[in-house]
């Protein structure tokens, strides 16, 4: 699709899998670069990997880094998952207590646990959120 595309995104959203797992051309370096490409410039891609092999998951994680300067964000949900937003142009300032209750007052109306994954991606992140590295 985005090689046949001209457009610019705001959101790509990456959750390639195969009957035994993760789509390998959905980590690699050309794809990766791609979708920062087609991202508008506040544009935010998010990819959902398998975490079932340490080797795989550290050089697919070193290439959403280089290609996107750093500024990605990961969450490891339970399950055995991965789920990184990498942002074109940086990571957005939160600010703690805005976040956690816009995380509950959704999760409330979704009926989900939101504010724990709220908190999770903030203790994942705590170096990059709370030093403002890599912030537009």
């Amino acid at each position: 699709f985005l090689q046949q595309s001209e457009q610019s995104f705001d959101l790509i959203f990456a959750d390639l899998y195969l009957a035994d797992g993760m789509y390998p051309r959905q980590t690699a370096g050309d794809f990766l670069q791609r979708c920062r490409e087609h991202l508008t410039d506040d544009g935010i891609l998010v990819l959902n990997q398998w975490a079932d092999d340490y080797a795989t998951n550290h050089t697919a994680l070193a290439n959403l880094g280089a290609t996107f300067d750093g500024r990605v964000l990961n969450v490891y949900p339970q399950g055995g998952s991965i789920v990184s937003f990498a942002f074109r142009s940086g990571v957005p300032g939160l600010v703690p207590k805005a976040w956690f209750a816009a995380a509950q007052a959704l999760g409330a109306r979704l009926s989900i646990p939101l504010q724990q994954h709220a908190r999770n991606l903030w203790q994942q992140n705590a170096a990059v959120l709370r030093n403002g590295r890599f912030r537009r």
